[in-house]
C-alpha cells in the first residue's frame, strides 16, 4: 500500500479549501497560457460553445438536439450522422 495514502483525506480537504477561494472562471483565466495541464470542466450546455469545440466541429445538432459529433473522423472516410 502507498505510504502516503493515509494523508489523502487531509490533502483532499486542503485542495477543496484552496479551490473554493476562486470561481472556476477565475482559476481558468489565471492559469490560461501557463505551462500546466488545466482546463475547466464544462457542462453539456457550455461545451458546444467553447472555442476549441467550435473550431473542431465537435458537436452537431440532430432533430433539434445538440450532441457530440461522431469520432474519430478520418480525412478519406466521411462520417454520417444518423438519427
Amino acid at each position: 500500500m502507498d505510504p502516503h495514502r493515509a494523508k489523502w483525506p487531509a490533502m483532499k480537504r486542503r485542495f477543496g479549501e484552496v479551490f473554493r477561494t476562486r470561481t472556476r472562471h477565475e482559476w481558468a483565466a489565471d492559469l490560461e497560457g501557463r505551462d500546466c495541464c488545466v482546463t475547466p470542466v464544462l457542462s453539456m450546455a457550455e461545451a458546444p460553445a467553447h472555442p476549441h469545440n467550435v473550431a473542431r466541429d465537435a458537436f452537431v445538432e440532430v432533430d433539434g438536439l445538440v450532441q457530440p459529433a461522431p469520432a474519430p473522423r478520418f480525412d478519406r472516410t466521411p462520417v454520417m450522422v444518423g438519427r
